[in-house]
């Protein structure tokens, strides 16, 4: 997937039922070659993130659009055995061309109930949900994990919702060139002083994460490399290495120019480095060094543009419709990007809470709505409305 700096993420994926029968032994999980019961395939009709129906990716991808997550399903609530063979790590895919989630083969539930838990971003080595291995990164890839679900049989298994909490935290770090007269290349992010890591391990379970306090170095590539007087936006996905709810001191380096510049924040403005916060830290350069001009905490679906803050959120006022809805936004040359999939075949409108109503002609069923010359901050709702 691209690179992008951006601030949030979001977008939409539905599916259609797929509806197979077979035997089934009633005290087997497994799918077994006889038996008097019916199966049916697994069908995922959205995925969701838990607070806003809304998931942010920092790598400038719509996640459901071809995008792949990782499913597990048990055969008891404390997931200590799996409902069937091969029905651990099952790769469920989004095909944006079909529109609709699939797997080659998917998971048949029977009338033995089944628990559904899953990750993303998918990949073929996570055999244990317990074990999926995490790091910081600069512009990597945003980690989730689907909070449990209800029991699933053949009767529930072609209309399944998953979930999704994110793993890590977010930081936004803005550099502006206040007067510096360098190159302003900045090579290198370190963190250190707080509750992060380099790396972990997440325990897709319950999203607990065993790490290891340390300082994170990332290197930065691609244009994001030069400060700009604008301001340059830089994006870092972290691992905490613990729960915390309290701001932390954060010794902040930046090497620009080949010359560590290093800034603390403490105190009031500490951050919090938890999971699915997003901490903006905005920095100045000059020739005497960096200074932290201001430090906030915001939600996962906020995204900040020209010091103001657009909130990304759904409209529930037309239910069984929005729920189908996934979304994305971000920022991008001084403009806050919106993206929005569906599959309910109404219009998706983009509501400013000044009343202003934004429209967007859908491509299919993606609706992209762009937010310009943003001068306050509003909350920006994504509905359908008729």
């Amino acid at each position: 997937m691209n690179k992008h700096n951006l601030s949030i993420l979001i977008a939409a994926a539905t599916a259609s039922v797929l509806v197979c029968c077979s035997k089934q032994n009633e005290t087997d999980p497994k799918i077994p070659e006889s038996g008097d019961g019916q199966f049916q395939s697994l069908e995922l009709t959205s995925v969701r993130e838990s607070e806003f129906q809304s998931k942010a990716v920092v790598d400038g991808e719509t996640f459901p659009q071809d995008g792949h997550i990782g499913l597990f399903l048990f055969a008891d609530a404390a997931a200590s055995q799996t409902y069937g063979e091969g029905y651990a790590n099952v790769d469920y895919s989004y095909n944006s061309q079909k529109g609709k989630w699939t797997a080659s083969p998917s998971i048949k539930v029977g009338s033995t109930p089944g628990y559904l838990y899953g990750y993303y971003p998918y990949n073929a080595a996570n055999t244990d949900i317990k074990a999926i291995p995490v790091v910081s990164s600069f512009n990597g890839d945003d980690v989730m994990y689907a909070t449990p679900q209800d029991p699933i049989t053949a009767q529930t298994a072609g209309n399944v919702s998953v979930t999704m909490k994110h793993a890590l935290a977010r930081v936004c770090i803005t550099v502006v060139n206040k007067g510096y007269t360098g190159n302003a290349k900045l090579s290198k992010i370190k963190f250190s002083g707080a509750e992060i890591a380099p790396e972990g391990i997440l325990n897709a379970l319950d999203g607990s994460v065993t790490a290891t306090k340390s300082d994170v170095t990332l290197d930065v590539t691609g244009d994001a490399q030069t400060i700009t007087t604008a301001g340059t936006i830089y994006e870092c996905l972290l691992v905490p290495s613990k729960a915390v709810e309290s701001k932390q001191d954060v010794n902040l380096t930046l090497t620009i120019d080949g010359e560590d510049k290093t800034a603390s924040l403490s105190d009031g403005n500490g951050v919090i480095i938890a999971q699915g916060t997003k901490s903006n830290i905005t920095i100045g350069l000059s020739n005497t060094g960096i200074s932290v001009q201001t430090v906030s905490v915001d939600d996962w679906n906020v995204v900040e543009v020209g010091g103001h803050k657009v909130a990304v959120k759904f409209d529930e006022g037309v239910p069984g419709i929005n729920k189908d809805i996934f979304l994305m936004a971000y920022e991008q040359d001084g403009d806050v990007i919106i993206k929005s999939f569906s599959n309910s075949g109404k219009e998706i409108t983009c509501q400013l809470d000044d009343d202003t109503m934004v429209a967007s002609t859908p491509d299919g069923n993606l609706s992209v709505f762009t937010l310009t010359s943003v001068s306050t901050d509003i909350v920006a709702t994504i509905g359908v409305w008729g």
